[in-house]
């Protein structure tokens, strides 16, 4: 196991994860019929997100594993540390 590819394949699910999470949020507050499809499938809205947001991020870790992606650690790191911030204040 490489571990460099491995936690570079971490840090850009969880990028874009995160913003999975804020597109979700947003469109359920815009969109009632899918805060309801998330409350009839998953019981609760923030569940549904929850699992959502659990499946996006380990399709995309498994996903970039594979491709092994070229880009940078540090690069890697900012991108996560620059959503984590944004998403969060926006």
């Amino acid at each position: 196991m490489n571990k460099e590819v491995l936690t570079k394949s971490v840090l850009w699910s969880s990028t874009v994860t995160i913003f999975v999470i804020f597109l979700m949020t947003i469109f359920s507050d815009l969109n009632a019929g899918f805060k309801a499809f998330l409350t009839s499938v998953f019981s609760h809205h923030w569940i549904g997100k929850s699992i959502l947001s659990i499946v996006v991020f380990t399709l995309l870790l498994v996903l970039l594993y594979v491709l092994r992606p070229k880009i940078s650690l540090v690069l890697s790191v900012w991108a996560l540390i620059i959503s984590a911030g944004l998403f969060t204040f926006l």
